[in-house]
């Protein structure tokens, strides 16, 4: 129903705190008497000419929570809210790391990874073909070492972790490496003393 100045139901101003405390309830707002006269105190509504408008009533009333909205839903809300907020900051956060990222690379604090798996690749190849090789000169050595005898395996055992240890430090040492890629033309050096 419509009153004759085209609006909803209801004065066009109220006259107390109780008028307007009736209207808002009217309107499913959930809102306590003593909650409407604090914010009557703290001026988020006020009197006009001695009145409440409607106008400033239904702004005042669009701040308030329906009273017909369950408690699910409240938490529902909060709990989208909460979510919002806490991509917001994992979104800061990301963008902050990526930028002090950035800068870091412009700093040449990292390696391209490329460089690394190259470099990973070389040492490789220098322990395998170390191994190799050491093996191939101290053959001779082992089957002394051992003279055959099943008894002197644990002579054999340290001599080859000896062999062994040798190797591996040789492998953990800095090196020059010439690395070859896939095409005939292209071949790399690798200077990793830097």
């Amino acid at each position: 129903m419509s009153n004759k100045n085209g609006g909803t139901d209801g004065p066009e101003t109220f006259k107390s705190p109780l008028a307007v405390l009736r209207h808002l309830q009217e309107l499913g707002r959930k809102i306590e008497k003593t909650k409407l006269y604090e914010d009557i105190k703290r001026g988020l509504l006020r009197k006009s000419d001695k009145v409440f408008r409607r106008r400033d009533v239904e702004r005042y009333a669009a701040s308030l929570p329906l009273s017909s909205t369950p408690d699910g839903r409240a938490k529902d809300a909060e709990d989208r809210l909460r979510r919002k907020e806490e991509a917001e900051i994992r979104i800061k956060e990301a963008t902050a790391e990526r930028e002090e990222l950035k800068a870091a690379v412009m700093r040449k604090e990292f390696v391209r990874r490329e460089q690394v798996d190259q470099e990973l690749a070389a040492r490789a190849m220098a322990l395998h073909s170390g191994l190799k090789l050491q093996f191939e000169a101290v053959a001779l050595d082992l089957v002394t070492t051992v003279d055959g005898e099943p008894k002197k395996t644990r002579a054999l055992v340290e001599t080859l972790e000896k062999y062994l240890d040798d190797a591996c430090n040789e492998f953990a040492r800095e090196l020059e490496f010439d690395v070859e890629s896939g095409s005939d033309d292209s071949q790399e050096t690798d200077d990793t003393d830097d």
